[in-house]
């Protein structure tokens, strides 16, 4: 049993690990790009956006003014033309123009401004791997185990949608044993953690859940659509859904690379109103599929929609 733990924080500390090295890699821009929503259909264009920015900017960054220099570096607005993507040359001025969220007025609307749903924090991402390291070295040195027994009123989570990703027999009682080690003694970072922007304290009605995709549902198209159906179903016992997305590259054979990165790998989900979001999430949340930690998060209604603008963005890139 003790080893079996063991080798479950290891393999977690592990993809924390690989998370921190990856979210470095991809920080610079990640850190550069924002996501600019309500603007007017047919009437505001790429050069219209840039311009609004570059010269909100160097009015803070006099260098900025510079031939070559503009803080705006690329604009791509959605084909709907109700939100866009900006990319600044430097993080610095993303910063502030993100602070810039409700206060710029572009043909009559107050323009919304906020991180891309692939915003990972790198900061946030190395704390949980570091935690992760530290729970594994409390456990090794017989710290931090979970009392006997701990767990064993938890179960994987039932429906349809288990069905597809829930083990059978003994990687049933595994999952019993992996949900005793989150709930037990050792820190909570051991556990699954996500890192998601925009994420709300207070129940609102959309959620964002880990843990339920696989690289191989991603791939197949078949078992794609069936998982959507089986999530819509799940989560349907609990509240009524408005709609259910997961997104998928354009280009299924990606799966396995591209999961984990950006949205890859997550399911999001939006109720009809909050308490059917709130009853799904208190029945999901820690639960097990596959021997997985279920983690389901509140997100703000802008980030849910910022969500769905970037898997639309994202595909539609990977088709051209």
């Amino acid at each position: 049993m003790r080893l079996w733990q063991e080798q479950m924080l290891k393999s977690r500390q592990l993809v924390l690990a690989q998370q921190a090295k990856s979210a470095v890699q991809q920080a610079n821009k990640a850190q550069r790009e924002l996501y600019i929503g309500n603007l007017t259909p047919g009437a505001v264009t790429e050069a219209m956006l840039s311009q609004v920015f570059d010269s909100a900017l160097i009015a803070a960054f006099p260098q900025a003014a510079a031939p070559g220099q503009e803080p705006v570096c690329k604009v791509n607005i959605h084909s709907d033309g109700r939100y866009g993507f900006v990319e600044f040359r430097s993080p610095e001025y993303a910063n502030a123009a993100l602070q810039l969220d409700g206060q710029i007025n572009l043909m009559g609307q107050a323009l919304s401004i906020g991180r891309p749903a692939s915003y990972v924090d790198p900061n946030k991402v190395h704390q949980a791997a570091a935690q992760a390291e530290a729970a594994l070295a409390a456990f090794q040195s017989g710290a931090g185990l979970p009392p006997p027994g701990a767990g064993a009123g938890e179960a994987p989570l039932p429906g349809s949608a288990g069905a597809h990703m829930a083990a059978a027999g003994n990687a049933a009682a595994a999952g019993h044993n992996e949900a005793a080690v989150a709930a037990g003694t050792v820190p909570a970072a051991a556990a699954l953690l996500v890192t998601e922007a925009g994420a709300s304290a207070s129940p609102t009605p959309y959620l964002v859940v880990v843990g339920m995709i696989t690289p191989e549902v991603l791939e197949d198209g078949d078992e794609y659509e069936e998982v959507l159906l089986d999530l819509q179903e799940e989560c349907g016992k609990h509240g009524a859904v408005y709609e259910v997305k997961v997104p998928r590259p354009a280009n299924p054979k990606a799966a396995r690379h591209l999961f984990g990165t950006g949205n890859y790998g997550k399911a999001y989900v939006q109720f009809v109103d909050t308490a059917g979001a709130q009853a799904a999430r208190d029945a999901i949340h820690g639960r097990m599929f596959a021997g997985n930690p279920v983690s389901a998060v509140y997100l703000t209604a802008q980030a849910y929609g910022v969500a769905i603008a970037t898997m639309e963005q994202e595909q539609q890139q990977q088709q051209q």
